[in-house]
């Protein structure tokens, strides 16, 4: 069961974080004066707005920081919200033993 809830885990936050980072870029990229085939093969992927090169390709590495950094701070919060529902739930699994010990022995 860990192996399976590990691999899910994984397999949606990669899907998760994609897709943000690819709307990220695809938000970011702003091509003007370029013909609409030109503008959605280089909002397809990186890589073919590298293709394209010139000013495309620069306008294309700026919204891949972006959209990547949009992805990572996702990731960041997640991170923290999970942290924080975690030590929660120790600290009241924690206090719950902490009661069930005491309680015996002070009902002798």
């Amino acid at each position: 069961m860990n192996d399976l809830s590990h691999e899910l885990g994984a397999a949606l936050g990669i899907a998760v974080l994609g897709s943000i980072m690819t709307s990220g870029y695809q938000d970011n990229l702003h091509l003007v004066r370029l013909p609409p085939a030109v503008v959605e093969q280089a909002k397809s992927s990186l890589g073919m707005a590298m293709h394209i090169g010139g000013p495309v390709a620069l306008q294309g590495q700026g919204a891949f920081v972006n959209g990547m950094q949009t992805a990572l701070l996702w990731a960041a919060g997640l991170l923290v919200l999970t942290a924080l529902a975690v030590a929660a739930l120790l600290t009241n699994k924690t206090t719950r033993n902490r009661q069930d010990t005491i309680e015996p022995e002070t009902r002798s």
